[in-house]
């Protein structure tokens, strides 16, 4: 077998997805449309023509020497960034083994959900996978999203700043886009007519085929101020982070997965200069960042509030509706939990807000603070016991 061929395989071989069957969705998950209505001029990076020839090669099962003849029809036509051959494809695409771990490759412990960067075992000397994992730690790609969000800025059309001013002097009950909901306004009111950025955050989860638990989790952003027909467009959306975890996190997993995107907003928060194109003043401004919405389906909303499943107990995550177990049908032995509408005479749940949340975290942390006190006197007692027995 061909040498060429045979690195392509090996590589399919020593892959850890090699058993899954990868549905359809993730085979092409990019639209042509995102490519064909591109008016970007600008020549790709030698390695993405690479990427994008190892997949023209793999999906219409092309042979290596056909790869090298459409290298050097590329270089006719005066691609100067294509690759020369699909041997230096290879040189491009292979990990090297003397590179160090990217810096931005955690592994969190499936135990105690500390953060570390060795794959063998949890850095946290207190845990039980200290010296080994007994368990396939979650592997998390971390993406930091000061970086996109310059990338996304120095070539965006131009940002609706000017919607800034105008919502700012309006009272309408009608929304017709984020920046008439609560939220957006108390910032507008807040900031007092400087212009600022805002972040719609999507958490999303997908086990990849009915055949495996193997599941991948996905955190996107969108920046408000871009235009609504350019704002979920591909080359607009930022990753936070990506994980690949053998079954889905649960909620402590999930909280350690967020701590550093919510270090990171908190930064942004504080402002940061941004060259902004299409200004006709100064292309330079200090904008503040603020994430002001997350957009989830049920299951990943209970993970990222740290409330109950959707079909459990005060499951809803607007308020702290308790919900009730009824039949699926009369007789019916099968059930489901139900969150039906109460009166408007009657008693209405509390909502849940970050009030309701600083409130909740409060009693959370009293009740810890007398689990550990309750913990080191109980350690006292068993100190003076022994001592006693000693004497």
């Amino acid at each position: 077998m061909h040498e060429d061929q045979m690195w392509l395989e090996e590589c399919v071989d020593n892959d850890p997805w090699k058993n899954v069957e990868i549905a359809p969705m993730f085979q092409y998950p990019v639209m042509e449309n995102d490519f064909l209505s591109d008016e970007s001029s600008q020549t790709p990076p030698e390695k993405d023509i690479a990427a994008a020839l190892v997949l023209l090669k793999i999906r219409h099962r092309i042979s290596t020497k056909g790869i090298d003849d459409l290298c050097k029809l590329l270089k006719m036509l005066k691609m100067s960034k294509a690759p020369k051959s699909f041997y230096r494809i290879k040189r491009l695409l292979l990990p090297n083994p003397s590179a160090p771990t990217s810096e931005f490759v955690t592994y969190i412990c499936p135990v105690c959900c500390e953060a570390t960067t060795s794959l063998d075992h949890c850095s946290n000397e207190h845990c039980t996978q200290h010296k080994r994992f007994h368990a396939p730690p979650l592997y998390y790609l971390r993406m930091p999203i000061l970086q996109q969000l310059r990338e996304i800025l120095d070539h965006a059309p131009p940002l609706n700043f000017e919607q800034q001013q105008e919502k700012s002097a309006s009272n309408s009950d009608v929304i017709n886009d984020i920046y008439d909901a609560e939220a957006y306004q108390n910032i507008l009111k807040k900031e007092a007519g400087k212009k600022f950025l805002s972040l719609i955050m999507n958490v999303d989860g997908i086990q990849i085929a009915k055949n495996s638990n193997l599941s991948l989790w996905i955190f996107t952003f969108v920046i408000n101020e871009v235009k609504r027909s350019e704002r979920f467009r591909l080359k607009n959306v930022i990753v936070g982070g990506i994980v690949s975890a053998v079954s889905k996190p649960d909620r402590h997993q999930m909280q350690a997965l967020l701590s550093p995107i919510v270090k990171e907003l908190l930064v942004l928060e504080q402002g940061e200069i941004f060259t902004v194109r299409g200004l006709n003043e100064s292309s330079k401004l200090h904008l503040k960042t603020f994430l002001i919405a997350s957009c989830c389906d049920k299951p990943a909303q209970s993970l990222v509030q740290g409330i109950s499943e959707p079909t459990g107990a005060f499951g809803c995550g607007r308020c702290e509706l308790q919900g009730e177990t009824v039949a699926i049908k009369k007789n019916s032995r099968k059930k489901i939990r139900v969150f039906p509408l109460i009166p408007d005479h009657q008693g209405q749940p509390r909502l849940r807000t970050n009030k309701t949340y600083d409130i909740f975290m409060k009693v959370y942390a009293q009740e810890r603070s007398v689990k550990l006190k309750r913990g080191s006197m109980s350690q006292d007692i068993q100190l003076l016991r022994i001592r006693s027995k000693s004497d």
